[in-house]
């Protein structure tokens, strides 16, 4: 998904899950890599799903996509939890090289927003 050439948009991914009825997995990173954005509001219309399972950390890019994860930024851990859709179960794994920490840094957030 991290790839511009390769399969996996979230529209792609989105219909697969309509043809099969199988789970998904969101990889926020990737989808910045891909689309050099996030469009939350599109997502949650793709994935109305209650479960969400999603993969998330920082990222490095270049001209063809993802290069490699780097550890994900206070900043960027507001701007997805504040964009994510509310009264959904949400599982996000972080995979940050400093994963346990930024793990932690999620959860500080997450909480002091509810």
């Amino acid at each position: 998904m991290g790839k511009i050439n390769v399969f996996g948009s979230v529209e792609e991914i989105s219909k697969l899950v309509k043809d099969t009825g199988r789970g998904f997995c969101l990889d926020f990173a990737h989808i910045l890599a891909r689309e050099k954005k996030v469009d939350y509001r599109k997502i949650a219309l793709l994935f109305p799903q209650e479960k969400w399972h999603c993969h998330f950390s920082g990222i490095v890019y270049g001209d063809k996509g993802e290069m490699h994860h780097r550890s994900t930024k206070k900043e960027e851990w507001q701007k997805l939890l504040k964009n994510f859709p509310h009264g959904m179960k949400i599982t996000i794994i972080n995979e940050s090289p400093t994963m346990l920490e930024d793990s932690i840094q999620g959860l500080e957030i997450y909480n002091s927003m509810h």
